[in-house]
């Protein structure tokens, strides 16, 4: 019979990865898909899963994916392809956060007859 260790195990479940953590505090999250020879792409999107556009191309990185299995950008380990990928969203992340406006909003005119 095995026992668990369950403090262990809440551990390496919180766990989470700082620049993942980091591109959520700034209101962005992750979508990841899946190309061809071993390489996935993450994309930087907002809360309505819209993805941020840059001079009218997305905002996205190229990572090895290790055969898909390094796509979870909350469980990726310190120094993986994953992980290097996270840090220049991020970096992006804080570019498109700082040159952000608001939309302005217009008011319309009533007139008076």
């Amino acid at each position: 019979m095995t026992t668990l260790n369950k403090p262990a195990n809440e551990k390496a479940q919180a766990a989470a990865n700082t620049n993942y953590n980091e591109i959520l505090g700034l209101g962005f999250k992750i979508e990841i898909r899946s190309q061809s020879n071993g390489k996935s792409r993450a994309y930087l999107t907002d809360n309505k899963n819209e993805r941020i556009m840059e001079n009218g191309v997305p905002i996205s990185i190229d990572f090895y994916d290790n055969k898909g299995q390094s796509v979870n950008p909350v469980r990726s380990r310190e120094g993986s392809h994953l992980d290097y990928g996270l840090k220049l969203l991020l970096e992006k992340a804080k570019k498109a956060k700082l040159t952000e406006t608001p939309e302005p909003k217009s008011k319309k005119v009533k007139f008076k007859m």
